[in-house]
């Protein structure tokens, strides 16, 4: 029997979604992130009784909550002061000045600050310094996190005060951890997990005060996840010298975003589109009639057209020799995408949904009537053998149609998204 077999890829414009990022954390998931206001401040030691001269006392931690997410702990302060010894007209401790590391909500921000009761830092000897240290631990009901996804920590900070600045000698230190629901740290994607803020690329915030720019950390989660609620903490410590003077603050953190980064995302961001206003999925900036959507799908180049969609072939699928040969075609999908058999209208087609894009895959002997009855070559290696190599999260599925008859001497595949 001589045979005419075709192929027909077929890409729905117009009818492809993909799901958005799932927001875990922010001011609408956890109304009143930073509310209500309130403080966890050092208070350094008293005077030891007898210091006749002023005297300086260097120590100190307070913990507690703050609002209705966040745990702090402040750690460091110093007092200048003298107590005088038990005489029959007792004479008060004298704290003549004081200063204390803090935590601080003040409603629409998280501080971590140096409080000073009377700045101590300028009257502290030279070559003395303060080791003051900040940890603020917020953890959010209702926001477990998933296996195998990656999450972004996204929050704005004040580098106005320059503590956060090397150069002033202080050794700065200011990072962010994800936490999962036991309290544990994930992985940060440029290896540990405490991101420091001090090594990324801050970015602009459109509107925002003066020397306010946003950081972004990164986070993926392994194949399991303990169940509960996720966290974020935010971690600082700081050398203070004498040449800082009466500066008070050491950083500030707003608008905190704690958000999933579905497939997409990650992809097109990673692609030779480099302008973010063509990164839409409905956008085709390569100008090839495929939408970004489509090129994700099968893991083509969303830059550069031209490129083939899928690969098909005449062969033996189920080793039966080569008078049960049929069509068969070969595409990149989603990587664990699960094909079954479609019902009512769709029966007879292989149609598998995935997060960002759902695949069908329809046959035809007459390229009018796409009902016949699909399947999936599973041990597919003779069909995948030499095709181009596949970038990570796709693979090569294999599809064929039933043999032909001598009525139907032609074949048609598509592929469909929705």
């Amino acid at each position: 029997m001589n045979r005419c077999l075709s192929l027909t890829l077929t890409l729905l414009a117009g009818v492809l979604g993909t799901s958005q990022a799932q927001t875990l954390v922010d001011g609408t998931t956890h109304p009143g992130i930073f509310t209500p206001p309130g403080d966890v401040t050092v208070t350094p030691p008293p005077v030891p009784d007898g210091t006749l001269v002023p005297t300086i006392i260097t120590d100190g931690t307070a913990s507690g909550s703050l609002g209705t997410y966040w745990a702090a702990q402040a750690t460091g302060g110093a007092v200048v002061g003298l107590n005088l010894p038990d005489i029959p007209v007792p004479v008060p401790e004298e704290r003549l000045a004081e200063t204390g590391a803090q935590v601080e909500l003040t409603g629409t921000a998280l501080e971590f600050n140096v409080s000073n009761g009377a700045s101590i830092l300028g009257t502290l000897g030279a070559g003395l310094s303060l080791n003051l240290s900040w940890t603020a631990t917020g953890t959010f009901s209702g926001t477990a996190l998933k296996p195998n996804t990656i999450y972004r920590v996204a929050f704005d900070v004040d580098t106005g005060s320059g503590l956060l600045q090397s150069g002033l000698g202080i050794s700065p230190q200011f990072g962010v951890e994800l936490l999962n629901g036991a309290g544990a740290p994930v992985g940060s994607s440029g290896g540990g997990t405490v991101v420091n803020i001090l090594g990324l690329e801050l970015e602009e915030v459109g509107g925002a005060p003066a020397n306010t720019e946003r950081a972004i950390a990164e986070f993926t989660t392994g194949g399991t996840v303990p169940v509960g609620s996720a966290g974020v903490r935010f971690t600082g410590s700081a050398v203070l010298p004498v040449a800082v003077g009466t500066l008070t603050n050491f950083a500030t953190v707003s608008n905190l975003h704690v958000y999933e980064v579905d497939a997409y995302t990650l992809w097109i961001e990673d692609s030779g589109v480099t302008d973010p206003e063509d990164w839409d999925p409905d956008a085709d900036p390569d100008q090839d009639g495929r939408t970004n959507i489509e090129e994700f799908a099968l893991s083509t180049d969303p830059a550069n057209g031209g490129h083939g969609e899928a690969f098909v072939a005449v062969g033996d699928p189920d080793g039966a020799g080569p008078g049960t040969s049929a069509l068969v075609m070969t595409i990149a999908v989603r990587e664990n995408a699960t094909f079954s058999p479609g019902t009512g209208p769709n029966a007879g087609d292989m149609i598998a949904p995935t997060t960002n894009v759902d695949y069908r895959v329809e046959g035809s002997f007459d390229l009018v009537n796409w009902t016949l009855a699909v399947s999936e070559v599973t041990t597919n290696a003779p069909f995948v053998a030499g095709l181009p190599p596949l970038q990570a999260g796709w693979e090569y599925r294999s599809f064929r149609v039933p043999g032909e008859t001598a009525a139907t001497q032609k074949a048609f595949l598509r592929v469909v998204f929705e």
